[in-house]
């Protein structure tokens, strides 16, 4: 029996948008994870329970803010499938969620 083989119809292709630089946010500490569910929108986490969000990502220089939201815990992931709701996971496997990523120190 001859295995199935996977076509793919077109090509993936990727764009690349900075979003960096992000603001000093504790000595050490590295961003784990981002998501941008617009272009007008980026919220990243890190290894020490911080949530950085922007409402200017593309800007060359944008602006960034920064909540602790999991203590010392290290957030391993996030992923905003909208503007108004975002999902995020930490080093000890509990989910935080927001229904207002704009203001990360709402999480829950």
């Amino acid at each position: 029996m001859t295995p199935a083989v996977a076509v793919a119809g077109k090509p993936l292709s990727w764009s690349v948008t900075g979003v960096t630089p992000v603001p000093a946010f504790g000595v050490g500490s590295q961003i784990t994870a981002t998501s941008c569910p617009s272009t007008a929108f980026c919220v990243a986490v890190t290894d020490n329970g911080d949530v950085l969000t922007t409402t200017d990502p593309s800007r060359g220089s944008p602006s960034w803010s920064v909540d602790d939201v999991d203590g010392d815990v290290g957030l391993d992931g996030i992923s905003c499938p909208s503007t108004g709701l975002c999902l995020a996971v930490d080093a000890e496997g509990n989910v935080l969620t927001t229904e207002d990523p704009a203001n990360a120190g709402t999480a829950s």
